[in-house]
């Protein structure tokens, strides 16, 4: 019997490894804007300033926690181990766990709002995977303004680095002001504010459609429409669909949409039966 070839295997295997040295580097970038912004915020006086630097210290560990992954992937222990001992520093003198909240909050509580946050986080990582991988398919700066700067590499690395550490879509229209062309209709403050908000709405929207994808308990979803519809659109299609496979899921249709999507999960009877069953026990059992 002749040998399979392995050729296709082999240039999936080199996309695949490229992929996760370019994610890497975007993660690094990322990694080092968050150090700057702990480190600005750290003048500041305040709960505000406290907590928002907490949120920044749980995104710089879940992204230091994916480089160890990424360094693993690509054959180096030793920044792996690295990337790993840095993410074990982060989380030191959090408000979290300091009296400033052991006064008004409840052990409970304050654990609920340590998960809350690394879940955020998480979902950060994944609107960034899916900036990069192109799932966010309605590009605003390059449908909209038809400018070439707005779609340059540069603009594009800004927008992933603001998303990655969870910006608000404030922050990214202010970022965005000065590449807008002054005479765009509405004006720049409206056109920044446009895309601020379209760029942060999509990524997450891809994001929680990775997130999806990648998990064994969540076995469709639904899409919802917003209460800011002034019209019918693609987006009553879409909420009139049912339930769609995750890996189905449709992409943002248009600017400013402000639909969103929810998981469907198993019944009790068909998850206890997979439990059972181990159909969970590779995803269980992973570090």
């Amino acid at each position: 019997m002749a040998s399979p070839d392995k050729k296709p295997l082999l240039s999936y295997l080199k996309v695949q490894e490229n992929f996760e040295r370019k994610l890497l580097t975007t993660l690094e970038r990322i990694s080092a804007e968050t150090r700057k912004e702990i480190t600005k915020l750290s003048a500041k006086n305040g709960i505000g300033a406290r907590i928002r630097q907490d949120q920044l210290r749980l995104v710089l560990k879940v992204l230091l926690e994916q480089q160890a992954t990424l360094w693993r992937l690509v054959g180096s222990e030793v920044q792996a181990a690295r990337a790993d001992a840095l993410a074990a520093a982060v989380r030191t003198n959090m408000v979290y766990e300091q009296v400033l909240l052991n006064s008004v909050t409840s052990a409970a509580e304050r654990r609920a709002l340590m998960r809350a946050a690394i879940a955020q986080a998480e979902v950060v990582l994944d609107s960034v995977i899916a900036k990069m991988t192109g799932l966010t398919d309605y590009e605003l700066s390059a449908q909209v303004y038809k400018s070439e700067k707005l779609a340059n590499k540069q603009v594009q690395n800004l927008i992933v680095n603001l998303i990655g550490r969870g910006a608000s879509w404030k922050e990214l229209a202010d970022a965005m002001r000065g590449f807008i062309k002054p005479n765009t209709p509405g004006g720049v403050s409206y056109a920044a504010k446009r895309l601020g908000r379209t760029e942060l709405n999509n990524a997450f929207h891809a994001g929680a459609v990775i997130e999806a994808r990648n998990s064994p308990f969540i076995i469709g979803m639904e899409w919802h429409l917003s209460g800011s519809h002034p019209k019918p659109d693609e987006c009553n299609t879409y909420a009139d669909h049912g339930v769609y496979k995750p890996e189905n899921v449709p992409g943002k249709p248009h600017p400013q949409c402000l639909c969103y999507v929810t998981p469907i999960t198993p019944s009790r009877e068909e998850f206890m039966s997979k439990f059972l069953d181990g159909s969970y026990d590779r995803y269980l059992d992973r570090d």
